[in-house]
């Protein structure tokens, strides 16, 4: 069974397109636009293996999201990507659950290393 992956960006077209890129290679994926959005799918889908989220979003910041499903006990793996130069803000919220810079990508996305970050945090390929 493929591993599943949850995309969360506000910008449909890039959740697609990784989504696109994901399956190509071999994953399972799903898409959301919102943080509560992909709450709701994770908190429902038990068979997600790891969350790529967008930092800025509108209502829910991606990181705030991310310490949501903590707080409710969801211990999925994650991978930040922004656009923002300074993210010291953003890793001094992930600190607090044992992350650190790693787990941030810029954007605009380089999919040999979103590739090569997902399968590092999911132990292998696919």
């Amino acid at each position: 069974m493929p591993k599943k992956l949850l995309i969360v960006d506000d910008e449909t077209e890039i959740a697609e397109a990784l989504k696109m890129f994901f399956t190509g290679k071999g994953y399972d994926a799903v898409t959301a636009n919102r943080g509560k959005e992909a709450i709701d799918i994770v908190k429902r889908d038990e068979d997600i293996d790891l969350i790529i989220m967008d930092v800025k979003m509108p209502e829910m910041k991606g990181v705030e999201a991310f310490a949501k499903m903590r707080e409710a006990g969801i211990e999925k793996p994650v991978l930040f990507l922004t656009g923002s130069i300074n993210k010291s803000e953003y890793i001094q919220e992930v600190e607090k659950f044992g992350l650190d810079e790693s787990v941030f990508l810029g954007k605009p996305i380089d999919l040999n290393l979103i590739l090569e970050k997902v399968e590092e945090k999911l132990g292998g390929k696919k």
